[in-house]
């Protein structure tokens, strides 16, 4: 799974013509999106064109649409990029994030179309232990992004269990287009 599991690192999963996960593609928790992999026309050698399939097919896919949000919003940081990339994919499998799509299939129109708003800010990366243990206490790791096009100042997230908040941090200032690593932690006895 590495170098796709990587934070840094763009992980697309394969769809074949309907919207399928492609039988051959990766799948799991680091996935970011998902894009056409099944009989895709592609270059190859000898100034030739076939059908090829594969993750190499999805990945220009993903790489073209980020060029393309780039080109309309030029002051954009990279996980500002990666956030339209997400938030702008066509959801597909399990309502919102899965291991099989990530945010869902990549749609070029919507990532150009949709600009960012005066105020948006977003969680990204939210990383939480798989198993819960009664009596342990748990750290919750996430990043914050400015997605706006303003500077943004004494957010609070909060993270709360049944409706309740267990804890609270304040960010003082948070730049457009950057990020904040936030870490949130609930004693599970309590």
């Amino acid at each position: 799974a590495y170098p796709a599991a990587y934070d840094e690192v763009i992980a697309i999963s394969a769809t074949d013509e309907f919207d399928k996960p492609a039988a051959f593609t990766n799948f799991g928790d680091w996935v970011s999106v998902s894009a056409p992999g099944v009989n895709i026309y592609s270059t190859v050698g000898k100034d030739s064109y076939t059908y090829m399939s594969g993750t190499s097919m999805s990945a220009p896919f993903v790489a073209g649409v980020a060029a393309l949000i780039w080109g309309q919003f030029p002051n954009m940081t990279r996980d500002q990029v990666l956030a339209q990339l997400q938030y702008t994919s066509d959801d597909l499998g399990d309502p919102g994030f899965d291991v099989y799509y990530g945010f869902g299939r990549v749609n070029a129109k919507e990532a150009v179309e949709r600009a960012p708003s005066d105020h948006d800010v977003l969680v990204l990366n939210l990383k939480v232990s798989s198993i819960v243990r009664r009596g342990e206490v748990v750290v919750i790791n996430s990043t914050v992004l400015n997605m706006g096009k303003l500077d943004e100042r004494s957010l609070t997230m909060q993270l709360l269990v049944n409706g309740t908040v267990v804890h609270s941090e304040t960010i003082s200032f948070l730049a457009r287009g950057k990020s904040s690593l936030v870490s949130c932690s609930w004693n599970t006895s309590q």
